[in-house]
Order: structure tokens, then C-alpha cells, then sequence
């Protein structure tokens, strides 16, 4: 009984320690330490953090959040525009009670309305080459070092929409812009992850939806990790499933490709280039081996118009890249490949 009450004395005091902090940290406003956190990125990225909006903290709940509006990241010296990056709405929430057993768990991030520009100039210096960092020995001695071991972290949902990157290279001329109208990435660190994607790539518009293996298993996993996804894009319907062995070195490929389409002139938005008015057309393959040595494809079935070939095909990456392929057909028409002018 005196363990008991022990206990629940000790359990009364902790939730009193939790009130008083969170009164306390409510009662703060956070808008005093934009200066300071633009300093330290200053010092960190050699380029100017300005935070227009207001910092916000909420507290009273078991899922605390902290919101800020109106970032923005100065550009290179030599940029086309003045900003980097402007965010509209950054906010995450994290969970309070994984944080006793050392887990960081973040129930949800969102960023809304963010505008990125990357861009290379016609020296081949890009925009996102940020200062030099400290060596270790001099973060160690800044006490860099004494931070201890980082929190396992649990992230559950990942939410951006309304944002929109694009990058400039001035050496090609090139321009590519890739517009996000909604994503969601939902699941969590170490279960199966849902995706949805809905956009555009150069004014193109397409969509993702589908499911894949968990984050932890992406990045260090042993297991294979599962892929099953749906894209639309330029006319084109393109499914993938399977498994890859080891995602981080692209290994262990075991998938099923699928791509349909009526009109392959629908796709020039995405080539950035002039394609032939083709179709309709269909690909599906199996696709086997590593990215380091060589893609194997043991089955291949190919249809334009009433054109089809069927074989195999090995891609040999290592050193000089080599395509041999080995293919057959019952019938093949030249008019499916080479439109005549009427």
C-alpha cells in the first residue's frame, strides 16, 4: 500500500511538472527568437532567413504542435530572383508520451505554399552550394559533439500542397518546373507507407497513387521492400509492383512494368521534346538485377499500333553501358512506326 501510494504521488507530481511547464511555455512568445534562429542559419548557410510570419507553439495537448508562416531563404548573390525559397506555412506536430521511452514521434508535417528555385549558373555553380560547414574538431569544441545519442524517430504523415520547384541551368538553357498540388505520405517510420501525389511537370499534369514498404525499411531494412504504384501522366498509364532487395544501393530488382497509352505525341511536354504521333502503344516487362551491374529484363512484349515484338533484353551498366536484346515478331508495320504525311 505505501508503494501504491508512493507511486501515485510520484505520477500526481509529474502531471503537475507537465501543467506548469506548459503554462509556462504558453505564456511565451516565440516571436522574440526569430532573430536569433536567422542568425544561426546565417552562420550556418551564409545566406539571410527572414521569418515574416508569427512563431506558434500549442501546448495544451497531447499532440503539441509548432506552426510559423512567412519564411523565406535569401538566393545566391547571382540568382535570377532575390529568394531561394519562400514557405507559406510550415507546421509539425509531435506526440509527448513515445518521448519516455526516447522515441521522437511525429504525427504530422505539413508545408503549404511553398516556392523553391534551384538554378546553376554558366559557371556550374549552383544556388543550393551553401557555405562551408565547421570541421568536426571545430563543432566539437563548439560542443557540437556533446549532443548524445539522436531520438529513434516515427514520422506518421507528411502532407505538402501548393508548392512548386523549379530549376534553371544556365549552361543547357533548360528550365523544368514541377508543380505539386497535393501530396500525402501517410503510414509511419517502421509500417507500410500510402502515397498520394497529384501535379504537374511542365504545365503536364499527373498523378501517383499507391502503396510501398515502410521508411526504416527503405534506408536499412533486410528485408525486401514492397512497391506497388499507379502513375498517369502525357496519355500514359504506367503501373509498377514488386519488390526491391535493397532500395538504398537499387538491388535485388524484382518488378512488373506496365505502360499504356494512346498518343505518344502526348508525352513531348514531359520529353521537352518533339514526339512522333504514335499509337496506341503498350510495353510490359520484368525487370531483375542491380543498378551498379546489370538490369535484366527476361521478358519483354512491345506493341505499337498492330506492330508487336516480344524477347528479352540486358542492359550491362558496369563501365561502358551495353544493350543487347534479343526479339521477335509475327508482324511488323512500317506505317505504326513512320507517320506519311497525307
Amino acid at each position: 500500500m505505501r508503494i501504491a501510494k508512493i507511486l501515485a504521488i510520484a505520477g500526481v507530481a509529474v502531471v503537475i511538472l507537465l501543467v506548469a511547464a506548459a503554462v509556462i511555455l504558453s505564456t511565451l512568445d516565440f516571436n522574440e527568437y526569430k532573430q536569433q534562429i536567422a542568425d544561426e542559419a546565417k552562420k550556418a548557410t551564409g545566406r539571410d532567413l527572414a521569418i515574416e510570419g508569427d512563431l506558434r507553439l500549442n501546448v495544451f495537448t497531447l499532440n503539441p504542435g509548432l506552426a510559423v508562416d512567412g519564411v523565406r531563404i535569401a538566393n545566391a548573390p547571382w540568382g535570377s530572383k532575390p529568394d531561394m525559397a519562400t514557405i507559406k506555412r510550415f507546421e509539425v506536430k509531435v506526440s509527448l508520451l513515445p518521448l519516455l521511452s526516447g522515441t521522437l514521434n511525429v504525427d504530422s508535417v505539413v508545408l503549404s505554399g511553398a516556392d523553391i528555385l534551384l538554378e546553376r549558373n554558366k559557371a556550374g555553380k549552383g544556388n543550393y552550394e551553401f557555405g562551408p560547414a565547421k570541421k568536426a574538431e571545430q563543432a566539437k569544441k563548439d560542443g557540437a559533439g556533446d549532443a548524445g545519442q539522436l531520438p529513434n524517430l516515427a514520422l506518421h504523415e507528411v502532407s505538402i500542397e501548393d508548392a512548386r520547384l523549379t530549376y534553371k541551368d544556365a549552361q543547357s538553357g533548360q528550365t523544368i518546373v514541377l508543380a505539386v498540388e497535393q501530396l500525402t505520405l501517410s503510414g509511419g517510420s517502421d509500417l507500410p507507407l500510402d502515397v498520394t501525389l497529384k501535379g504537374s511537370y511542365n504545365d503536364a499534369p499527373f498523378s501517383v497513387t499507391g502503396g510501398m514498404g515502410s521508411m526504416l525499411a527503405l534506408v536499412g531494412g533486410d528485408d525486401p521492400w514492397p512497391l506497388s504504384i499507379k502513375a498517369e501522366a502525357g496519355g500514359a498509364t504506367v503501373s509498377v509492383k514488386g519488390k526491391i532487395g535493397n532500395p538504398a544501393a537499387v538491388s535485388g530488382l524484382d518488378l512488373s512494368v506496365s505502360v499504356t497509352g494512346q498518343d505518344l505525341s502526348a508525352l513531348s511536354a514531359i520529353a521537352q521534346a518533339p514526339v512522333p504521333p504514335l499509337g496506341p502503344y503498350s510495353l510490359t516487362a520484368k525487370i531483375k538485377g542491380a543498378l551498379d551491374k546489370a538490369i535484366e529484363v527476361p521478358t519483354l512484349n512491345v506493341k505499337m499500333g498492330e506492330s508487336a515484338l516480344a524477347g528479352k533484353a540486358t542492359l550491362q551498366l558496369k563501365g561502358r553501358p551495353v544493350l543487347t536484346a534479343s526479339l521477335a515478331s509475327d508482324l511488323i508495320k512500317l506505317s505504326d512506326f513512320v507517320k506519311v504525311p497525307q
